[in-house]
């Protein structure tokens, strides 16, 4: 982030708490109960967003070397990721043009010369060229060229892989589709960071009434106040919205510290959380020194997954490194599960008739323009 943007959101944030006030920039608005309840709604969101767009699939650290190959079924398509041995990272459809076997059993694999169907060893290069069919003059009429792997677009950026699991998709270019908001992100130089503590979990909740609880702190003093309501500011925090994405800045109570020193010095990573809600399903809260990535996966109008991993700056080399990084995940962790607890609550009622409507006030803005 731009040392400017960093004072700017200081700036803002004592100014709030200076004057006891909140960010006030938005309207009220109305979300409508059956956004979280329609079936044929879900299945729209589902066919669309989670098919034509640009979706997280695991940290690049996964496939970094020659041969990493990784497997996501999240999305309802099954994608293989894979680093060739030219060191070029490549997207397909996890499916052989034979008979339609999965060629890469779920999770992380190496395939180092070759990707082999297990069912009739048809074989693919890591470019997704068909190079080995067994007993061959039993398919006469194959046309090699035209059954290599089913191609999908793919790219790097956060230190996350991309993927857009529909081949037919319109062409999409990360650094486009996430415009200013990525390139603020793409300073904190999460590329060179590893993945740790992979959680996923499913909850009985539709997937944007969890995202909701990403996207404001109006929550905090209340949902939160048996863990992290002391460190951060009642109501605070300074939001932006872009065409499809918000940047937030969560500031901890500890910022008036920084009223009397040099604004050139202020780091918005100690003075507070600054979290990138990333459309459609990705949240990035970025922390002192690492990042918690949250990806929501739809499996129904009232069911979904949330998958999860911390970025880390290297492995940890002891056991007090480790408790290190266990502690901060279990002060997230603590808390995150306060939000979906909550979550689940709000879900469980909305076939009652009390609200034909949420609300959302006009300090809950990010809320509103993602739905929107």
């Amino acid at each position: 982030m731009k040392q400017d943007t960093q004072i700017a959101f200081i700036r803002a944030a004592l100014e709030q708490f200076d004057r006891n006030t909140a960010d006030m920039g938005g309207e009220e608005s109305l979300s409508p109960i059956e956004r979280y309840l329609d079936p044929g709604r879900c299945a729209r969101e589902m066919s669309t967003l989670f098919r034509r767009l640009p979706l997280a699939v695991c940290a690049a650290s996964r496939v970094a070397r020659p041969g990493d190959c990784m497997t996501h079924d999240l999305s309802g398509v099954p994608i293989l990721v894979v680093r060739g041995r030219d060191g070029v990272l490549r997207a397909f459809l996890n499916v052989c043009r034979h008979r339609g076997s999965r060629l890469v059993a779920d999770g992380t694999a190496q395939c180092p010369g070759a990707i082999v169907c297990p069912y009739h060893a048809w074989t693919y290069g890591h470019d997704g060229r068909l190079v080995g069919v067994p007993h061959e003059e039993g398919f006469p009429d194959l046309d090699r060229a035209e059954h290599g792997l089913v191609r999908l677009q793919v790219g790097e950026a956060f230190g996350l892989v991309f993927v857009v699991p529909d081949p037919a998709a319109p062409a999409c270019d990360l650094e486009t589709w996430f415009g200013e908001v990525g390139a603020d992100l793409s300073r904190f130089g999460l590329g060179d960071h590893v993945p740790y503590h992979p959680r996923r979990f499913e909850r009985p909740i539709n997937w944007k009434l969890m995202f909701d609880a990403n996207l404001e702190t109006y929550h905090v003093r209340f949902g939160h106040a048996k863990t992290i309501a002391s460190i951060f500011g009642d109501n605070k925090g300074v939001f932006e919205t872009f065409d499809f994405h918000a940047r937030l800045f969560l500031p901890k109570r500890r910022i008036v510290e920084l009223r009397d020193s040099e604004p050139g010095a202020w780091n918005v990573r100690w003075a507070g959380n600054v979290v990138y809600s990333l459309f459609p399903n990705t949240v990035i809260l970025l922390e002192l020194d690492h990042a918690m990535v949250m990806t929501i996966w739809p499996q129904g109008p009232e069911k979904s997954i949330v998958d999860s991993i911390a970025l880390i700056p290297e492995e940890p080399a002891s056991e007090k490194a480790r408790g290190h990084w266990d502690r901060n995940m279990k002060v997230f962790w603590d808390a995150l599960d306060e939000d979906y607890d909550l979550m689940e609550s709000m879900q469980s009622t909305m076939r009652s008739g009390a609200n034909r409507a949420l609300r959302f006030g006009r300090f809950e803005r990010c809320s509103a323009h993602f739905h929107e």
